[in-house]
């Protein structure tokens, strides 16, 4: 994947964009001067526009053996949920080593998967799509499908990400609490506002065209949650 902003970034736009009663978790002094240090300066204040606070509800999921989980470093929410099985990728060691403890943990590509054809009997993408270029999330999802065994799944959960509307705020920030197995997660993911929406349609042909048929989909306020399935034998559809 390719990420516009670290995610210690984007808690700290966070920070400076939320009301005092509101705001995320706040980053360390360390983990402040790494984002400058890596990215030079924060986004300023008046380039950001922030959506109002929603909740996600993560629900448990059945899946048998390894769960390959693309961008799992930072929170780390589907590593939190699924620690025994799943297989944590992300661009950045960083956001790895600082995401909680129990997944296996790699640092790949999500465009260039390592993994052999049919490793994985489900895949995540959890507030991770939203981060990458289009030709980026098309080879992503095309490697995700090389990835699933027949019949595996996909589980998407991201925004839907409008098309720039205002000539200076050029970033969308969305605040979420993440609720999930009786806790919560409060946090914020950002991005660049692209040029053209990148709507549930949008999402759904990127999944198609990468030879995926769509099962299930769900718009809840400004996010989204899709399943998608591979073919149980090529060329064939979903049972």
């Amino acid at each position: 994947m390719r990420l516009p902003f670290s995610r210690t970034l984007i808690l700290l736009a966070v920070a400076v964009c939320a009301p005092a009663t509101a705001r995320a978790q706040s980053p360390t002094p360390a983990a402040q001067q790494a984002a400058h240090d890596e990215h030079g300066e924060r986004p300023a204040p008046e380039r950001i526009h922030r959506y109002d606070r929603q909740t996600v509800v993560l629900e448990d999921f059945v899946a048998e053996g390894y769960i390959l989980d693309i961008g799992g470093g930072g929170e780390g929410i589907i590593g939190q949920l699924k620690p025994a099985q799943v297989v944590a990728i992300d661009l950045s060691a960083r956001e790895l080593t600082g995401a909680p403890p129990g997944p296996l943990k790699i640092v790949m590509d999500a465009t260039d998967l390592k993994f052999l054809d049919e490793t994985f009997g489900t895949a995540t993408s959890f507030f991770t799509f939203m981060y990458m270029k289009p030709a980026d999330q098309e080879r992503a999802a095309r490697e995700l499908h090389r990835v699933l065994r027949p019949g595996g799944r996909l589980l998407v959960w991201d925004v839907l990400l409008p098309a720039r509307f205002d000539p200076v705020k050029d970033i969308a920030l969305f605040p979420l609490d993440i609720t999930f197995m009786g806790r919560t997660v409060s946090t914020g993911y950002g991005t660049f506002f692209p040029e053209k929406a990148h709507d549930l349609p949008y999402y759904l042909g990127m999944l198609e065209r990468a030879g995926f048929t769509v099962t299930a989909q769900k718009i809840e306020g400004r996010t989204f949650y899709v399943e998608a399935r591979k073919a149980r034998t090529p060329n064939a559809g979903t049972p």
